[in-house]
C-alpha cells in the first residue's frame, strides 16, 4: 500500500513537470503570434486593419520591371531588364508585386513598364528614357526590344499569341 502512494505521488509529480515544460515551450514558440494576446477587442480591430493597409501594394518594389501583356489581358511574361537595374543580381529576390483593379488596370505601377501585344509605345519609351536617362536610352530600349521580340516568339510558338 504504501508503495502504491509513492509509485502514485511520483507519477504525478512526473506529470506535473512534464505539463509545465510542454506549457512553457508552447508558449515561447507562439509569443507574439496571436493578435489578441494582452489587447482589448479594439485594439485587435486597429492592429489588423494596420496589418491590411501595410500589405506591398506595389509602391515599394526594389527594381523596374517589364510586364508583357497580350490577348486582352493574359500576362505571361515579365522580366527585368538589367540596364534598367544595374544592381540587379540573377541569384537575388525580385521584391516586385503588380497589383490591378477590377478593370485589369495596374495599380501603383511606378516600376512597371507594361507592353502591350508586344509594341512598345511611345509611353514605354518615355518612361525607359526617364529611367535610364539620355546616355543608357538605346541600350536599355534595344535590351528589351530583344527580349520582347524572343518573348513574342516563344509566345507565337507555343499558340499563346497569334502574330
Amino acid at each position: 500500500m504504501k508503495n502504491r502512494k509513492i509509485i502514485a505521488i511520483f507519477l504525478s509529480a512526473t506529470l506535473v513537470v512534464f505539463l509545465g515544460i510542454y506549457s512553457y515551450i508552447y508558449f515561447q514558440n507562439n509569443k507574439g503570434k496571436t493578435a489578441g494576446k494582452g489587447m482589448g477587442i479594439n485594439q485587435v480591430h486597429r492592429s489588423i486593419d494596420k496589418g491590411l493597409n501595410n500589405q506591398n501594394t506595389g509602391s515599394d518594389n526594389k527594381y523596374y520591371v517589364v510586364e508583357i501583356v497580350y490577348n486582352n489581358g493574359s500576362r505571361d511574361s515579365t522580366f527585368i531588364p538589367l540596364k534598367l537595374n544595374p544592381d540587379y543580381k540573377w541569384d537575388s529576390d525580385l521584391h516586385v508585386s503588380t497589383s490591378r483593379d477590377d478593370n485589369g488596370n495596374l495599380i501603383n505601377g511606378d516600376k512597371i513598364i507594361e507592353i502591350k501585344d508586344f509594341v512598345i509605345s511611345d509611353k514605354n519609351k518615355e518612361k525607359i528614357k526617364s529611367i535610364a536617362g539620355a546616355k543608357k536610352y538605346e541600350e536599355a530600349l534595344k535590351e528589351i526590344e530583344d527580349t520582347v521580340e524572343d518573348r513574342k516568339k516563344e509566345a507565337i510558338k507555343n499558340g499563346k499569341f497569334k502574330g
